[in-house]
């Protein structure tokens, strides 16, 4: 299967920085194994908008959108769970040097 590149909206970096760091480890290992399986057994696909999907890691959740034709996974945002969620701004931003592969 062939890898995507996971690409972070602006707004994601301000998503994690409030995150303890035992649970952000455990939430960006989450986010980069989405570049080698981006429907994970575990997710979710939500049914407003554009059909995103849900993933959660620990007590918080990752909300994306998967471009087949790109080869990309766009992460809209990650909210604790509790939370609820609505889509809201455009734009993202690429992090390819966090990631350890090739974007």
């Amino acid at each position: 299967m062939a890898s995507y590149a996971v690409l972070l909206k602006p707004s994601v970096e301000q998503d994690l920085r409030p995150i303890p760091a035992a649970q952000l480890r455990r939430m960006w290992a989450r986010i980069v194994s989405l570049s080698a399986h981006p429907i994970p057994r575990q997710s979710i696909k939500l049914s407003c908008g554009q059909r995103p999907y849900r993933v959660r890691a620990g007590d918080h959740k990752a909300i994306y959108r998967i471009d087949c034709d790109r080869k990309l996974v766009v992460l809209d945002y990650v909210r604790r769970r509790a939370t609820r969620t609505a889509s809201g701004s455009s734009g993202w931003l690429c992090l390819g040097a966090l990631f350890p592969f090739e974007l």
